[in-house]
């Protein structure tokens, strides 16, 4: 991991350190303000969410005026344009995409990535504050997975790839103070990190493959820096689409829908007990209350309670958002953003989660797998333009323009 300007205030605008001068204009935000020179919001009363029982109007959010502290408005703001994103790459610049973005008490922490074979393990972690402004790039030189909150920073799990001149593998934790950060574990040279990191406050979950193998190990190791923590090898074959701590239980979603728990703390020769099934294929979970939540296949929201019991599904996903990229939840509401199923227009929705009919919350043009994250009063999304803010009660449904 290069950390860069770790010691830097986290939202100065000069903490772009180890990049040539030249390009430091080039990688500077739009004006948080400025968000209509970048593209159009409109309300567009055609655009509807799917006819259902015992739902809200189309557009209809709960009523209250935006944040006091102007974290975001009542039309979609461009808080990070995509014009600016760029990736510092054998003593140049390349261009880059948002791979996930999160909202975090210390700011929006996105990664990027860079397009092409040789660009492997390129990519950045960045860091702007929650209204907009100059950008921290926190680290760079992984590829690196959605960033995780601990509760004083994030947890970040960083891909190098395969190749003996890249960096290995690793987890690493970045405080939002702008401190410097700790690496948690370094994988041996040539393991794979198979799976997002995920914590309890204790102890860091994590799956890794050994070079031709397919033994996978799941392994535990403290949140401080200690001794790496006895690995607890799965079954053959198991590859984990995820793993997430849920009471006293660690969760396992194998890519064929079978879902795992595994007893906590974490103790080598530990047993699997399947716990039920979901549709195959499954994202990262998030935390949904007391629960875990998750997208299984791409269009089933799925819980499971701590416990015992089997996992139920929340919600089935229809038109307009068929294919969900990602989602995120608020204590009421899921925010889905992905594709109808034509593939033609991408949406941001909100799914009320007691029931009820999905809002539209935006459209946006289909070129890019964008990602979501909420706070207590706003919802950002990334798309094709960029990345933007709203607040939550803004009434929509609001298309975006790509100009």
């Amino acid at each position: 991991m290069r950390p860069l300007d770790a010691s830097a205030a986290p939202d100065s605008g000069a903490a772009l350190g180890g990049l040539p001068d030249a390009s430091l204009d080039a990688l500077e935000p739009v004006d948080a303000f400025e968000a209509a020179d970048a593209v159009e919001a409109m309300s567009v009363p055609e655009v509807a969410p799917p006819d259902c029982d015992g739902g809200s109007a189309a557009g209809s959010a709960t009523s209250g005026l935006p944040p006091a502290d102007g974290r975001c408005d009542s039309n979609p703001r461009l808080i990070v344009s995509a014009a600016t994103l760029s990736i510092a790459f054998d003593g140049g610049l390349t261009t880059a995409a948002v791979g996930s973005i999160l909202a975090t008490p210390g700011g929006l922490y996105y990664t990027l990535n860079a397009s092409g074979q040789s660009f492997l393990g390129t990519g950045s972690l960045t860091r702007i504050p929650l209204a907009g402004g100059p950008a921290t790039v926190v680290a760079s030189d992984y590829l690196f997975m959605r960033p995780v909150w601990n509760g004083a920073g994030v947890l970040v799990g960083e891909r190098g790839g395969v190749s003996a001149s890249l960096p290995n593998d690793a987890i690493a934790s970045f405080p939002a103070s702008g401190d410097a950060p700790t690496t948690l574990v370094t994988l041996a040279t040539n393991e794979q990190l198979l799976t997002q990191p995920s914590t309890d406050g204790t102890f860091v979950y994590y799956v890794v493959q050994p070079p031709g193998s397919i033994f996978i190990a799941l392994r535990a190791i403290a949140t401080s820096p200690s001794v790496d923590a006895a690995p607890i090898t799965l079954e053959t074959g198991l590859l984990p689409d995820w793993v997430a701590p849920l009471g006293q239980e660690l969760i396992a979603v194998a890519p064929q829908g079978e879902v795992y728990s595994l007893p906590l703390p974490p103790m080598p020769g530990s047993k699997l007990t399947q716990r039920g099934t979901c549709a195959a294929g499954s994202s990262p979970s998030i935390a949904c209350g007391s629960n875990l939540c998750w997208l299984a296949g791409t269009n089933t929201i799925e819980q499971l309670a701590a416990g015992s019991g089997p996992p139920t599904t929340v919600a089935s996903l229809t038109d307009p958002v068929a294919n969900a990229f990602d989602m995120a939840f608020d204590g009421a509401n899921f925010y889905m953003i992905g594709l109808d199923a034509a593939g033609i227009v991408e949406t941001l929705e909100r799914i009320p989660q007691g029931g009820g009919c999905p809002v539209v919350v935006a459209t946006m043009p289909p070129l890019g797998q964008g990602s979501v994250s909420v706070d207590d009063e706003c919802v950002y999304w990334s798309n094709s333009e960029g990345i933007f803010s709203l607040a939550k009660t803004a009434q929509g449904p609001f298309q975006q323009f790509q100009r």
